[in-house]
Parts: structure tokens; C-alpha cells; sequence
């Protein structure tokens, strides 16, 4: 599951083993955001977690911005060799 792939990334990664939480209910969901950081090449594993959200494409919003535009944003930042 997620937990897998979060632990396969941050350790190829090398991150931090424990992660930033912080959680937003403004979209009448909770979801939470977990950042392991400090990896190599300036890296960084996120992961966004719906509460009893199911395995969906969601359309709410964290901190007032729209999921989707959120992930391109953390995405965006990086290729093959890490940090752009």
C-alpha cells in the first residue's frame, strides 16, 4: 500500500525517517500532509493523506489550494538528479 511506496522512496532518498505532519480541515475533509525532508540532492518525500477518503481523485482543497495543483507544484521542482 502507501506505506510501502513512502518507505521505498524515502529511503532510496536517503530522508528523514520521521516526517513533518501538519492537517487541514477547511474542505470538510481532514487530510493530512506528511514531509519527510533532507534527502539527497535536496529532496524530498510528500505524502497527502485523505481520512476516510478511499482510493478517489479528490477535488478538495488543502490550505486553500486545489490538490492537484498541489502535487504538480512538489513535483515540478524535481528531475532524474534530484532539485532543479
Amino acid at each position: 500500500g502507501a506505506q510501502t511506496v513512502l518507505n521505498h522512496w524515502t529511503a532510496f532518498n536517503n530522508t528523514d525517517t520521521k516526517a513533518t505532519v501538519t492537517s487541514d480541515t477547511s474542505s470538510g475533509m481532514t487530510i493530512e500532509k506528511y514531509v519527510y525532508d533532507h534527502g539527497d540532492s535536496g529532496v524530498a518525500v510528500a505524502h497527502y493523506k485523505y481520512i476516510s477518503g478511499g482510493h478517489d481523485w479528490f477535488t478538495a482543497s488543502y490550505q486553500g489550494q486545489d490538490t492537484a495543483a498541489l502535487i504538480w507544484s512538489f513535483v515540478s521542482h524535481y528531475d532524474i538528479n534530484g532539485v532543479r
